[in-house]
C-alpha cells in the first residue's frame, strides 16, 4: 500500500470513489466475515471494471505489447468466495489478459464456437 495507497479507484457505481487503502481495508473487513451466509448478488468489495489508476498503469497492464494496441487497462478487484460466483455466466467482447495477483480464481472458459449457446 505504500506506493498505491492514495491512487483513487471507482468501486461499485460509477460515482462511489476511494482510495486503494481505503478499499483494501474494505477488503481486510470483508474477508474477516464468514463467507456462509452469502449469495450471489449481495454488496461485494469490487472494483466492477474499473479504470486502472494513473498511477498503478506503469507497473501493470500489457506486458511485452504496446499499451496502445489496447483498450484502457480495466481494474476488477475483489474479495469472493470460490463457492460463490462473482459474475453469472457471460462472454467477454472484446480480448483480455488475466493477472490474478493472489489468492484462487475459478474460470469456466468455452470454446468459441459455442458462443452462441452461452
Amino acid at each position: 500500500m505504500e506506493r498505491f495507497g492514495e491512487a483513487v479507484v471507482r468501486v461499485r457505481s460509477a460515482t462511489h470513489r476511494q482510495t486503494m487503502a481505503d478499499f483494501v481495508q474494505e477488503l481486510k473487513q470483508f474477508e474477516a466475515n464468514p463467507y456462509d451466509r452469502m449469495i450471489e448478488g449481495f454488496v461485494k468489495p469490487y472494483t466492477e471494471g474499473a479504470a486502472l489508476p494513473e498511477a498503478m498503469e506503469a507497473d501493470f497492464g500489457p506486458l511485452f505489447f504496446d499499451r496502445e494496441d489496447f483498450i484502457p487497462p480495466q481494474l476488477w478487484l475483489g474479495s469472493v468466495p470460490t463457492h460463490i460466483p462473482t459474475s453469472s455466466l457471460h462472454r467477454d467482447p472484446l480480448t483480455g489478459f488475466l493477472f490474478q495477483v493472489m489468492g484462487r480464481k475459478r474460470l469456466d472458459l468455452y470454446s468459441a464456437d459455442q458462443a452462441d449457446l452461452l
